[in-house]
């Protein structure tokens, strides 16, 4: 669905593929990770962690 390996196969979570990062894809850097869960806060967790490195690493 990614478009990491070039054919369908089994479902994502059994599959190597997932289990090697960072994937480079298309120029970009990919990190695939397992679900983390559902907690409707768990994204602004995650968009902190995002805004502390960008300032930390502002250019």
């Amino acid at each position: 669905m990614l478009g990491i390996e070039p054919e369908v196969g089994p479902a994502a979570s059994q599959r190597e593929v997932f289990r090697h990062n960072p994937h480079h894809l298309r120029e970009k850097t990919l990190y695939y990770s397992s679900a983390i869960g559902t907690e409707r806060h768990l994204a602004d967790v995650i968009l902190d962690q995002i805004a502390d490195f960008d300032a930390a690493h502002a250019r």
